[in-house]
């Protein structure tokens, strides 16, 4: 080949190049990177289009049905507007639909079903309205249903029950109502359910949760849920994560919690629970996070807690717990911890009639914001995460169930009159610099 026909043909490509980059409408793109779709008969070849991250603008065009043998159609992180159009839902073939992160609107079109061959269907962070279509339960084969954070109504399809191939379930950040419906036995799949900060409420299922064998993330912050926690939850023995954050659910805290083996992080900060905390829980000697504050529990912490060495944050504040703070708790945060966390968080504050004796001396003594880690299946993207700025504060305390330990306001220490069990205050200088990662979703069937 001459100099003149090689240096025509890198020109060519690198202008190819250059209108790939700068062409943003997807039709557009679509027309300019795979010319079968420019056909007028339909019968494009292409099974893979890929834009993810790509910068593109416009709708999503009604001429994708041309694509007759799409099985993967990837239009994450862009800019896309308008709705799904009807045409889409005649790729017989598409097995995976990502969406996700795009400024997409209006409903879900009723026939979605028809996508049989669907196994990932992400909506995730858009602005989709209305309810979500029952016959969703009707694509067999799905095994990923990621719809956080958009502004969905409605109650949840109990249709869903119907799949059976479902390994992740996250309907987090909506506005659902009702009742979550139960799973079935067909169902033990399920490793991830997410369905925090919704609307609904329903006494929680109680035999039908340890069905979920597989389960390893449970999530169900910020809703109404009623009832108690089963002794069930003891056989969800691949058990990460269990997070009842702001429910209203109620009653004593299963001893069974003390099977769960692999769990790291245990919150079930701002419910109704009451009773005491499960000595069975020092059982659990990997768990990482563990906050019960805000809840009605009594009696003292229990000493066996001390066992859990990766504890790198423990909440008992505001409830009605009193006694002495366990000495064993000078453990926590002896094992590995978390890049970037530092060892030993313990918040007591805030209990009446409060606690007496001496806080264990531990590396750090100070309860750090209210982060909850979030665990999810198979993480590869890690985006940056908050820091806490480094802080140091001073605080006074008098062991006395009469005098709590107040950790919201730095005083002055002053020492008192001992008498019987009183013991004078004394003044307490921590220091903390926190940083919490959350992994985000990135699985692929």
């Amino acid at each position: 080949m001459g100099k003149c026909a090689l240096s025509f043909l890198l020109h060519t490509i690198l202008i190819t190049l250059c209108e790939s980059v700068f062409i943003k409408n997807i039709e557009e793109r679509l027309f300019q990177q795979y010319p079968c779709f420019n056909t007028s008969n339909g019968g494009c070849d292409c099974r893979y289009l890929d834009f993810e991250d790509s910068g593109v603008t416009g709708s999503i065009p009604a001429s994708i049905s041309r694509c007759v043998h799409l099985e993967q159609l990837e239009l994450d992180r862009n800019v896309i507007t308008g709705t799904i159009p009807v045409e889409l839902t005649e790729l017989q073939s598409l097995a995976i639909l990502d969406l996700e992160s795009n400024s997409l609107t209006g409903t879900l079109p009723s026939e979605i079903g028809d996508l049989q061959s669907l196994k990932y269907f992400a909506l995730s962070y858009n602005d989709f309205t209305g309810s979500l279509p029952s016959v969703l339960g009707g694509c067999s084969r799905l095994a990923h249903l990621r719809l956080r954070n958009n502004h969905f109504t409605g109650s949840i399809p109990s249709e869903l029950k119907l799949l059976s191939s479902l390994k992740e379930m996250d309907l987090s950040i909506n506005q659902f109502v009702g009742p979550l419906p139960l799973p079935t036995a067909s169902q033990n799949t399920l490793d991830f359910i997410d369905v925090s900060a919704n609307a609904l409420d329903g006494f929680f299922f109680a035999d039908e949760l340890g069905q979920l064998s597989r389960l390893t993330s449970l999530r169900l912050d910020s809703n109404a849920f009623t009832g108690i926690l089963p002794h069930t939850v003891g056989e969800l023995l691949l058990l990460r994560m269990l997070s009842i954050r702001d429910t209203h659910m109620s009653g004593w805290l299963p001893n069974a919690l003390g099977d769960l083996k692999f769990l790291r992080t245990l919150t079930v900060e701002g419910s109704d629970f009451s009773g005491s905390i499960p000595s069975f829980l020092g059982l659990l000697s990997d768990i990482e996070f563990m906050n019960f504050a805000g809840n009605s529990l009594s009696g003292m912490i229990p000493s066996e807690l001390g066992g859990c060495n990766n504890t790198w944050f423990l909440s008992v504040e505001d409830n009605s717990l009193s006694g002495t703070i366990p000495s064993s708790l000078v453990n926590l945060g002896q094992g590995t911890l978390p890049d970037g966390i530092n060892a030993g968080k313990l918040s007591v504050g805030g209990n009446t009639p409060g606690f007496c004796g001496v806080v264990p001396s531990l590396r750090d003594t100070m309860s750090p914001p209210h982060y909850l880690p979030t665990s999810t299946p198979n993480s590869s993207v890690s985006p940056s995460s908050p820091t806490k700025p480094s802080t140091t504060a001073t605080f006074a305390t008098r062991h006395h169930p009469c005098h709590p330990i107040h950790r919201h306001h730095p005083v002055t220490a002053t020492p008192v009159t001992c008498i019987s069990t009183f013991t004078p205050s004394f003044t307490f200088t921590a220091t903390f610099t926190t940083t919490i990662t959350s992994s985000a979703l990135s699985s692929r069937p």
